[in-house]
């Protein structure tokens, strides 16, 4: 596995290595985790919208309508 080096300030160290160390692991697996978290919530974030957009597209039977202003603004008043 690689190895990437950080800059932080030894403030934030100190409080991160106490959280970690209070969770009973590692300031490592701590951001190896976020980090996954990170990266899977933006994949389920796209999967998901991909999947909306589908079911529109659906809906609609692959059409693009004309809107008509009237008709978006129809009984918001």
């Amino acid at each position: 596995m690689p190895n990437v080096t950080i800059s932080i300030s030894e403030h934030l160290l100190e409080k991160v290595r106490r959280y970690a160390a209070q969770r009973g692991t590692s300031l490592n697996r701590l951001i190896r985790e976020h980090l996954e978290e990170l990266v899977g919530l933006e994949k389920e974030h796209l999967e998901k919208t991909l999947e909306e957009l589908l079911e529109l597209t659906e809906k609609h039977g692959g059409k693009i309508e004309e809107w008509k202003r009237e008709e978006l603004y129809e009984g918001r008043v």
